[in-house]
């Protein structure tokens, strides 16, 4: 992850041209949210999900969770954006909030676990009653939608990617076992082998 940590904190990181492929995924992931691709939400959240549980001890809880959260409720409202309240929303919504989004981290106190499940409960019963209320989802989604889940709402999610990307950089740095880069190579990368020509779509999509 080569000039990542510089690149952030200059809000200019650019895509890659390294051979390294958890490197090339994290600096897609970055591009994804600075340039709001919304498509490829669904591979960033990926990619958080699975460093996450390789190497939980990377970010709070609290963090990973605000971050997680806010990119699924980001992806299944620019769907119901895009495509309305069908059935394929629906089993969309359904996948990506088929579980609690941190239920398997043994180190989180009650307080924290309680905070995230609340709200995390309160954007579920609101998202049903998307599918369920026709005119309020129709007045929630022209009128209101871009006050709660608008720019700011992305501009507080792309600062929670860069502080992870920070600190993931940061530890693998220090990792002089490399026990830890192995395992986050093997497990979190989109390909084992990129090429520099290749886009960050392409990456990402694959």
């Amino acid at each position: 992850m080569k000039n990542m940590e510089s690149d952030i904190h200059k809000g200019q990181c650019q895509e890659p041209f390294l051979q390294s492929g958890l490197a090339i995924t994290a600096a897609a992931c970055w591009n994804v949210l600075k340039f709001r691709r919304f498509i490829y939400f669904p591979q960033v959240l990926e990619f958080l999900e699975c460093v996450y549980r390789t190497a939980p001890d990377l970010l709070h809880y609290r963090h990973f969770a605000k971050l997680a959260l806010g990119l699924r409720a980001t992806i299944i409202l620019d769907v119901i954006a895009r495509d309305g309240t069908n059935k394929e929303t629906w089993r969309m919504f359904q996948q990506l909030f088929s579980n609690s989004p941190l239920e398997a981290a043994p180190h989180v106190t009650h307080r924290a676990l309680q905070k995230v499940q609340s709200a995390d409960l309160s954007f579920r019963r609101m998202v049903k009653r998307l599918f369920k209320d026709e005119e309020f989802c129709k007045s929630y989604m022209n009128e209101q939608v871009a006050l709660d889940y608008g720019e700011p709402f992305v501009a507080m999610l792309q600062n929670l990617m860069r502080e992870f990307l920070v600190r993931l950089n940061s530890a693998l740095s220090e990792d002089k076992s490399q026990k830890r880069l192995s395992a986050l190579e093997s497990d979190c990368t989109c390909t084992d082998s990129v090429s520099p020509e290749e886009s960050i779509e392409s990456h990402l999509a694959r």
